[in-house]
């Protein structure tokens, strides 16, 4: 598969964002792909990462990923080590990049585990 075009990063300013502050700020959608109406992650791969991917341009994908003592979620359309895509309905800007790290997903993570997201 290409490598799909993305924005030009020019992030001058990075955030730290709870997941309530993600929420509330970027309002990710639900996977209307699926039949789970709570599920919010996209996979990484077949008709969900294509959806995604039409997304990237906007600026409106998150990364779910996995980093070396932690996971994170990033703005952005990352692909190394990624578990799986928000898509949200609010686009972040241009000159920050947000993060949010695992301490403050944890609670995330057990929800997605319970409703059977097949993990990378």
């Amino acid at each position: 598969m290409k490598d799909p075009e993305r924005p030009k990063t020019t992030a001058t300013k990075r955030v730290s964002l709870t997941w309530k502050e993600f929420e509330e700020k970027f309002r990710p959608i639900t996977n209307h792909l699926i039949k789970d109406p709570n599920q919010k992650v996209f996979e990484t791969f077949g008709v969900e990462s294509e959806f995604v991917i039409s997304q990237i341009l906007e600026r409106k994908v998150w990364t779910w990923a996995d980093g070396v003592h932690r996971s994170f979620i990033r703005s952005g359309y990352h692909y190394e080590k990624r578990i799986g895509y928000f898509v949200c309905e609010v686009p972040y800007e241009k000159d920050t990049e947000y993060e949010i790290g695992v301490s403050r997903l944890r609670s995330l993570a057990r929800r997605i585990i319970r409703s059977n997201f097949r993990l990378k």
